[in-house]
């Protein structure tokens, strides 16, 4: 219960930090590179975290990867992903991010699985877990493969929607506030 709550804190921390970095990264950065180095780099970290996670044998070391791991995962999930399909296609963004999410509960609903198998099927436990964290690090090496693929076999896919800026979104969202304020108040 204390590691779900924590796994929510983590990413609620992580979203706040995506607002705040997202709008600094964005007037200095091409669209496109700018929410690249977010997926990106939480990839590339992530990967980087279960391969050093492999290797290490002290227990202080282990834990910390894991609530590093913990970050990652709420700054994949926390507001680059989400803003990402939002801007590319704003009429189907639930949609795909409803693809996206499938997917993320499939592999949630296997993990657990998958990770008895391979810790509980051989008498050392130890190897287990080594497979086990090798196999995520695959995974974010296939997820980055799939993103790098994307963006070079469909380059035209990946323009933000014409109607859109973060500024633009933030103000026109304030004024439906103010309107749905003001419309509360009238009788």
């Amino acid at each position: 219960s204390s590691g779900i709550n924590a796994e929510y804190g983590v990413g609620a921390l992580t979203s706040v930090v995506f607002k705040w970095l997202l709008p600094l990264m964005d007037k200095r950065l091409h669209w496109v590179t700018c929410r690249s180095c977010f997926m990106y780099g939480v990839l590339i970290a992530r990967a980087v975290l279960y391969i050093v996670l492999v290797y290490t044998d002290h227990l202080y070391v282990t834990i910390t990867l894991q609530c590093l791991l913990m970050v990652t995962l709420g700054a994949t999930f926390g507001g680059s992903i989400i803003t990402t399909t939002y801007e590319l296609d704003p009429l189907n963004s639930a949609f795909i991010l409803g693809i996206y999410n499938s997917f993320g509960q499939v592999a949630a609903f296997c993990a657990p699985l998958l990770r008895v198998l391979l810790t509980s099927a051989t008498e050392d436990v130890i190897r287990g877990w080594h497979d086990f964290f090798s196999l995520n690090a695959m995974y974010c090496v296939v997820a980055i493969s799939a993103l790098s693929l994307n963006m070079l076999v469909k380059p035209g896919e990946w323009k933000k929607h014409a109607s859109l800026t973060i500024e633009e979104e933030s103000v026109k969202m304030s004024y439906v506030v103010e309107n749905q304020m003001a419309s509360d108040k009238d009788p």
